[in-house]
């Protein structure tokens, strides 16, 4: 007959929406993608211009498919911090749909997620209407 077997499996969505969970929390789970984490919701965390520097310098070895971090309140300066760790890592990124709305946008941001599809147009990066130049 057929026999039931437990079946171990990883972890693919985390969702830390309005936690409080902090850029430190946030950093963890992304260092944490490489054990088959697909997809991170940080929306609402108030992780400010700080945690993105922060999460920008774990970008790289991210394996994240989904990230977001919408409702954040970080700055231009420091989102386009994240999306330039985006662009030098495009080579071995997994991201595919990356989410900085409601963090203040620009002309720098809408430059950088411009080189990004331009070398990776499977990416969706999406942010506030209202903030595109």
């Amino acid at each position: 007959g057929l026999e039931a077997r437990p079946t171990s499996s990883p972890v693919v969505l985390v969702d830390l929406s309005e936690t409080s969970c902090g850029a430190d929390g946030a950093s963890a789970v992304l260092g944490a993608s490489n054990v088959g984490l697909q997809s991170a919701r940080f929306y609402g965390n108030k992780l400010g211009s700080e945690g993105f520097r922060s999460l920008a310098h774990a970008i790289p070895s991210c394996r994240l498919e989904t990230l977001d971090l919408a409702g954040n309140g970080a700055d231009q300066a420091s989102v386009a911090a994240l999306l330039q760790s985006v662009l030098e890592s495009i080579e071995t990124t997994n991201l595919r749909t990356l989410v900085i709305g409601g963090n203040e946008g620009g002309q720098e941001v809408e430059e950088l997620v411009r080189q990004i599809q331009s070398l990776k147009p499977e990416i969706a990066i999406a942010r506030d209407r209202r903030q595109r130049c």
